[in-house]
């Protein structure tokens, strides 16, 4: 499978106002313009998804929104005719490419009863991936797990759980692009836990804490390239943990020791 991505533009056509928890919305998007070229598709992305051994179930595909020369007011998101909201779309090629089909029929994406036009989709520039990347979130990261009571809750990235869900998930999107099983390093660094900061990922009215941050991670190229089109920890096809790069780093970076075990603990696991 080859990994694609894209920047998608619309610009309102009036003073318009949205809200804050806009993900559903575009997720509803995003499987229309699918099932307006692909009703087949369509119906296996939202029903099925790719599996790997687990039966445990991938869209592989990622989103995010952001908004150009916006008002961010306490309650609403105000744009206007000068303002340009832009949906940023990874993937594989195959999803992706039945998304942005389907957009070309539409022209439009309908955010809270709102329709806004499409402007433009540009191609995502050269990226120097390398062992070692400093990412940001463009949305926040969220990984959960079962408490003793059978309840799903979500992690903290204070805890070493926290780490081995976010590598877990990643080598199970690896297997399902690649064909093979991730062997190698895999070590995560917040940069700045001081700017880390909650966030809650809204789908369906189920609330889920998410954290957005600046992260290193060192690993191989061929991981690198998941992280950035697929997204890192859970719910990426509803808008989860959508990354962007900051920097190409240093070969050399030196791990702290926590997550140096963390490691060893994942590598063991697989061998």
């Amino acid at each position: 499978m080859n990994l694609v991505r894209r920047k998608i533009i619309f610009k309102p056509d009036k003073k318009i106002e949205l809200p804050y928890d806009y993900n559903h919305d575009v997720m509803k998007a995003i499987y229309y313009y699918i099932s307006v070229v692909d009703e087949k598709q369509e119906r296996f992305l939202h029903n099925e998804g790719y599996k790997v051994e687990d039966k445990h179930r991938f869209k592989l595909f990622n989103f995010a929104l952001r908004f150009g020369n916006a008002d961010f007011k306490k309650d609403f998101i105000e744009v206007n005719e000068n303002s340009n909201i832009i949906l940023i779309l990874s993937g594989v090629d195959k999803v992706v490419n039945s998304i942005l089909r389907g957009l070309l029929h539409i022209k439009q994406i309908r955010i809270n009863d709102n329709y806004i036009p499409l402007y433009d989709i540009k191609k995502d520039g050269y990226k120097p991936f390398n062992k070692v990347m400093l990412y940001e979130t463009l949305s926040p990261v969220v990984t959960t797990t079962m408490n003793d009571n059978g309840y799903t809750v979500s992690l903290k990235p204070y805890v070493d759980k926290y780490y081995i869900n976010l590598a877990e998930n990643l080598m199970k999107k690896y297997k399902l692009v690649y064909n093979e099983d991730f062997k190698g390093p895999l070590f995560f660094d917040i940069n700045d836990v001081l700017n880390m900061k909650e966030k809650s990922h809204r789908i369906k009215g189920i609330y889920k804490l998410g954290y957005l941050y600046d992260m290193w991670v060192e690993t191989t190229i061929k991981m690198q390239r998941i992280i950035y089109y697929l997204g890192l920890g859970e719910n990426n096809s509803t808008g989860a943990g959508c990354m962007d790069i900051l920097m190409v780093g240093d070969s050399q970076w030196t791990e702290p020791i926590c997550l140096w075990l963390i490691t060893v603990y994942l590598l063991l696991s697989i061998i």
